[in-house]
Formats: C-alpha cells, structure tokens, sequence
C-alpha cells in the first residue's frame, strides 16, 4: 500500500473478493505501523 498501487489491481493480484478486503487487510496494518514509527521516533527525540 505504501507503494500507492492502484488498490484495485491489488485487490485483483491479491485474489480477494472486493476492494474492502484489501484495504482492511493491509491499510490498517501501515497505519499501526505509523503509529509505532511515530511512538518511536518521539521516544528517541527525548
């Protein structure tokens, strides 16, 4: 998702049912990854 792939073509490659699936699947996972990052990066500018 990071990559900013067509999300359809994703969904299509990947074999899931519908965009939904995808996006559910992998949007939630970068956005925890964000946070993290972001927790991270605050605890070493301390």
């Amino acid at each position: 998702m990071q990559s900013r792939a067509d999300i359809k073509s994703v969904s299509a490659i990947m074999g899931h049912a519908d965009v939904s699936m995808t996006l559910n699947t992998y949007a939630s996972s970068d956005a925890d990854a964000r946070r993290v990052a972001d927790r991270l990066n605050a605890l070493t500018e301390s």
